[in-house]
């Protein structure tokens, strides 16, 4: 009867479905995690009954999403899923796998094609296929971790005493003790740097010649690569020239590659989640 063809045809499409699923998690796995994926496949079903990722799979998923969300803007179009894993041929049947299942899954969604993309959200949910909407939050939060952490650089240290003095000598007229404030001109006048030096930090600084500089806004403009000009600074540059940055929330307290920094913060910041620390 009717009925019966259609009970085992919903059921067929279902089973149909089904497989899709676990091919497409099967396939991104190989792509983030390599081997270790396709061993965990083997025993028992094991990884389509997961929920929640590790700490360090959740830092193996970061370091490619980085790769291929390289405007941080916390989401990437399927072409650009597709084209970064097509570096050989075996990898671009898995991509393509995956893609097709993403886009049929947007498509289910009534998302639109001008916006057909993939999120964070979406990988994590085809990766751990039992995953709940706390352990979605949970491993956001720690994907967020491994992202300032990836970009982390160890501490530079403070204008030694000797280093401030080799500064100063270059302004044997400057009296620090006497006076809490120069102006740029005074600076030009009683200093032994040439002008065309001198006007380079004046823009760097963005002042004008009547401008009073203090004694840590004067340390700030001279302080030699590699180093903090005092320890109020949030930012300053390393021996290769990279301009870093101190960086204190939820996730993360310390210094980092300023450039790679305003990306991974416009990526949080755009995040519906605002997570709270369940590490």
């Amino acid at each position: 009867s009717d009925w019966r063809g259609n009970g085992t045809s919903a059921a067929s499409a279902s089973l149909k479905a089904e497989m899709r699923t676990r091919e497409a998690c099967e396939s991104l796995r190989f792509l983030v995690f390599g081997h270790a994926a396709a061993e965990a496949k083997s025993k028992d079903n094991a990884a389509y009954d997961q929920r929640c990722g590790t700490k360090d799979e959740v830092a193996q998923l970061q370091a490619v999403w980085s790769e291929m969300d390289e405007d941080g803007s916390g989401d990437v179009e399927f072409q650009e899923f597709l084209s970064f894993f097509s570096r050989n041929k075996a990898d671009r049947l898995l991509g393509m796998r995956c893609m097709n299942y993403l886009v049929g899954k947007a498509k289910g969604e009534g998302v639109d094609d001008k916006e057909m993309g993939c999120t964070i959200e979406d990988m994590m949910r085809l990766i751990w296929l039992k995953a709940t909407d706390e352990d979605v939050h949970r491993m956001k939060y720690w994907f967020h971790e491994a992202e300032y952490q990836r970009y982390r650089v160890p501490t530079p240290p403070v204008l030694t005493k000797r280093k401030r003095h080799q500064i100063m000598e270059n302004f044997p007229r400057l009296d620090w003790e006497r006076q809490d404030a120069v102006t740029f001109q005074e600076l030009i006048e009683h200093g032994h740097i040439d002008e065309h030096t001198m006007k380079g930090l004046r823009d760097q600084m963005h002042c004008s010649l009547l401008d009073k500089l203090s004694y840590e806004d004067f340390l700030e403009m001279l302080c030699p690569r590699g180093y903090r000009a005092h320890d109020k600074v949030r930012t300053c540059v390393d021996k290769q020239g990279r301009p870093l940055a101190w960086v204190s929330n939820e996730y993360f307290s310390g210094w980092v590659l300023a450039d790679k920094v305003r990306s991974t913060s416009r990526t949080v910041r755009d995040g519906t989640e605002q997570a709270t620390n369940e590490s």
